[in-house]
């Protein structure tokens, strides 16, 4: 079993970050998800403007210039589900401070579970007892 932390582990340093982190995503649908779970610590671009085709559509010079500057790309639910498929993840690590709408998705697709884990818990010691297990167990299988 690994773990899928992907979206929170990412978007975590922003958090304390002066600039926003650039990220690309391939649907309007994920364009929201992330600007609303990151917030003023993103800025969402999306890679195929409304009209495109996804099976015709190549991207611009500039556009692939600009992605590979960004910090993250985020393609659809469906691929990420498939690569969660892919790699027999079967625990969905989340953060409280995140909406946990896309990870539960991911869990349940998955036939997993979700955990929360608090990287910004005042008790930092605590957390780490209480996630250190499901962390383990996730790792080790």
């Amino acid at each position: 079993m690994r773990v899928l932390a992907y979206l929170p582990l990412i978007l975590l340093p922003a958090i304390t970050m002066a600039k926003p982190l650039e990220v690309f995503v391939s649907v309007a649908p994920l364009k929201t998800f992330i600007e609303q779970v990151g917030s003023d610590h993103v800025v969402v671009r999306m890679m195929r403007q409304a009209g495109y085709r996804p099976a015709t559509y190549d991207p611009s010079p500039q556009q692939i210039a600009a992605l590979s500057k960004a910090a993250l790309y985020v393609r659809t639910l469906a691929a990420l589900i498939e690569q969660a498929r892919r790699e027999a993840i079967r625990v969905v690590f989340v953060q409280p401070q995140f909406d946990d709408r896309l990870a539960a998705q991911v869990a349940r697709a998955v036939d997993g579970s979700m955990l929360v884990a608090d990287p910004l818990a005042g008790d930092y010691v605590d957390n780490l007892r209480r996630v250190a297990q499901p962390f383990a167990q996730a790792i080790q299988s």
